[in-house]
């Protein structure tokens, strides 16, 4: 017999739609796995020490000691098959899952997440390795997420120089999002007005990295975008139901792109994943050039500034705020795409909002969290999340912002997060709740 009760507190934090608790569900349980697979490798150092140790002390028994006088011989001990545990630990260190996650080794591995935001949890594999006498460099993958979400890389090091500081990569990338949000333009949208819209992509691009030192990166991007919006099947309206082509520019016609960007980072955290102090700082310039109708140029900056301070030694407390924003502007008589439009909401933005709850030409949002390390590879949060889009940033306004709160759990590694939940509420909206294998910022 089913619980009606816990039915219905399942819906409250997993949404509304079978299909929805249905994945959901199964990226918690793909989340288990993986985490339970990382904390038997870390722990398998430890254990792999009192083993040997163990196993060494028998060893010198057998060899030096005699069974005592009048005491009958032992008999001959019988060989005991591993525990599940130890096969495991064996098998991730034999086949080296972790440095594979980790890119410090080369050839096959399993690839995690790395399509977009919103798109369930998703896995595949790759191979990456040298050639020609490491020349070049090549890195082949692909994922699939559990809402149907794909993503395929190519990726190739055509050239490294000045003692491995600057690279020219070119990548090739295929996507397929078959249900992203749109809700509107604007912070009136209604909640209920949620639908979806289907979206392709395949971009060439050339890209190169320069790091000066080991803090700092700037890179330069010339690229190619093919995009193509269409009907999404749904449990929510199809975008072309609700909304006109001037409600979403680009819904009825999408242009080619080249791409020009220009980036800057600057990272001194003491590590990227699993932060106790330092800060991380990250600028773009793009523009956006219709190569199709001459109709949908634009540009757009990006800016993101995270900091993290230690309030106890030892990096047990710690609290950490980030502010970004991004601009997005045309010439008059040119339109901006609603799938490129700036927006708020969503994992790396509100967490008490869905995926882009929010769009409109301009965003900003702020963040404010503190973490509390209860064990070395365990630690939980309360945060908070405010912002906002407008079509000037003239409107922006601190009063205006939405937001809310909420409260995390994060496992990690000694450099990496394995696993993060985010539970959101406070905008008025319902709970939130998000999944994801890496760190929030």
């Amino acid at each position: 017999m089913e619980c009606e009760s816990c039915d219905t507190a399942i819906r409250s934090i997993f949404g509304h739609g079978d299909r929805r608790v249905k994945w959901r569900l199964q990226a918690i349980t793909f989340c288990a796995v993986v985490v339970c697979s990382h904390i038997t490798y870390a722990q398998s150092l430890d254990t792999d020490v009192n083993a040997t140790t163990t196993a060494d002390a028998a060893a010198s028994d057998s060899a030096t000691g005699a069974a005592p006088a009048g005491a009958d011989a032992p008999a001959q001990a019988s060989p005991v098959r591993p525990s599940f545990r130890r096969r495991m630990q064996g098998w991730v260190r034999d086949v080296q899952l972790l440095e594979r996650i980790n890119a410090t080794v080369d050839g096959w591995y399993p690839r995690i997440g790395g399509i977009t935001r919103g798109s369930g949890f998703s896995g595949g594999g790759g191979y990456r390795t040298a050639l020609l006498n490491d020349a070049l460099f090549a890195d082949v993958s692909a994922a699939l997420s559990v809402k149907g979400y794909s993503a395929l890389d190519a990726k190739l090091r055509v050239w490294q120089g000045f003692s491995k500081r600057v690279d020219l990569i070119t990548e090739f990338r295929v996507e397929d999002f078959p249900e992203e949000t749109y809700f509107g333009v604007g912070m009136d949208t209604s909640g209920t007005g949620r639908t979806s819209y289907d979206f392709d992509s395949i971009a060439v691009r050339t890209r190169l990295l320069i790091r000066p030192n080991r803090w700092a990166r700037i890179t330069t991007l010339l690229g190619y975008m093919r995009a193509d919006v269409g009907h999404a099947d749904s449990s929510y309206p199809s975008t072309e139901e609700r909304f006109t082509d001037a409600e979403a520019p680009g819904l009825l016609e999408q242009p080619d792109y080249l791409q020009t960007t220009v980036a800057g980072e600057i990272d001194y955290r003491d590590t990227g994943g699993n932060t106790s102090k330092g800060g991380y700082y990250r600028a773009s310039f793009n523009i956006w050039n219709d190569a199709t109708f001459n109709a949908y140029d634009f540009r757009r900056t990006d800016m993101q500034v995270a900091q993290f301070v230690p309030v106890t030694p030892g990096g047990a407390h710690v609290v950490s705020g980030r502010v970004g924003a991004v601009a997005v502007s045309a010439d008059e008589g040119s339109r901006v795409p609603f799938y490129y439009l700036a927006y708020a909401g969503g994992m790396d933005t509100i967490r008490s909002l869905r995926e882009f709850r929010f769009r409109d030409r301009n965003a900003l949002w702020l963040s404010g969290e503190y973490k509390w390390r209860l064990k070395p590879r365990l630690s939980v949060s309360a945060f908070a999340d405010v912002g906002q889009v407008s079509p000037d940033w003239h409107s922006l306004r601190t009063s205006d912002m939405d937001g809310g709160y909420g409260a995390s759990l994060s496992v990690y590694t000694r450099t990496q997060t394995l696993l993060r939940l985010d539970v959101g509420t406070g905008a008025a909206e319902g709970w939130q709740l998000f999944i994801k294998l890496r760190p929030m910022f």
